[in-house]
């Protein structure tokens, strides 16, 4: 076993009093933030990576997406090859059986499972300046789990959005009229937290941010459930993070 496995494999048995819990909260919201998530001593040195990364490779972006119906991508990322080039312990904490068997547990899933597409296993990204954001959009695969580097206070934007139980049709997304017809629920993860929604069926987004000096930095890990392996995806987008 890998240091990395092992420090989260013993990291992850502090939750075994909370499973219920935690499982009866995801299936009610499809939501769930876990404060101060990490061992320590890894947790200090992923956010070091992270930002590291983000101040070697990251590329600014300023884009809008047509197959989310226009809306915009304006922040700074990295994507998945630097991340695993340069780092050991970002695809070692992906990877990890025990962090997956954590979240499938509480999901309900069966099991958690890398992507089948490698480039959208992971990507940093960072929000610095007013009205940056990560527009509405819908994931390919059904979970993201996102690590918050830095988070905005509330009143200064960054917020994660988002309206359940929602389908992306890609030829014609409609946003607008999924937005009029759901309600738009509001979280803000903080620093130091990790957060795991449903993405592939809530429409979600980070708002834009508000005001001067405010920052978001973040590492999102996407994982599919068993059934999507060989689903056929479209991954028009995914050179927004590397090209």
């Amino acid at each position: 076993m890998s240091h990395i496995e092992a420090s989260w494999t013993s990291y992850l048995t502090t939750f075994d009093d909370q499973l219920d819990d935690l499982k009866a909260r995801f299936a009610e919201d499809e939501f769930i933030e876990f404060p101060d998530f990490g061992p320590r001593e890894v947790r200090e040195a992923l956010d070091r990576e992270i930002v590291g990364l983000l101040d070697k490779h990251g590329l600014k972006r300023r884009i809008n997406v047509s197959r989310t119906g226009g809306t915009p991508r304006f922040m700074e990322v990295v994507g998945r090859n630097p991340i695993a080039e340069e780092s050991e312990l970002i695809p070692g904490t992906y990877h990890s059986a025990a962090l997956r068997s954590f979240l499938a547990e509480i999901t309900k899933a069966g099991e958690i499972l890398p992507v089948p597409f490698t480039p959208e296993e992971m990507v940093i990204s960072r929000l610095t300046e007013i009205g940056e954001t990560h527009g509405w959009h819908w994931d390919d695969y059904s979970y993201a789990f996102v690590w918050i580097v830095e988070g905005p206070a509330p009143e200064d934007g960054g917020a994660l959005e988002y309206v359940r139980d929602t389908a992306w049709n890609k030829e014609d997304p409609r946003v607008e009229e999924v937005l009029a017809g759901g309600r738009v629920e509001r979280r803000h993860p903080a620093t130091g937290s990790a957060y795991l929604l449903k993405a592939d069926t809530a429409l979600h987004r980070v708002a834009p941010l508000a005001r001067e000096g405010a920052r978001r930095v973040i590492l999102c890990f996407s994982y599919a459930s068993p059934g999507e392996m060989d689903k056929a995806v479209d991954h028009t987008e995914v050179d927004f993070y590397s090209a």
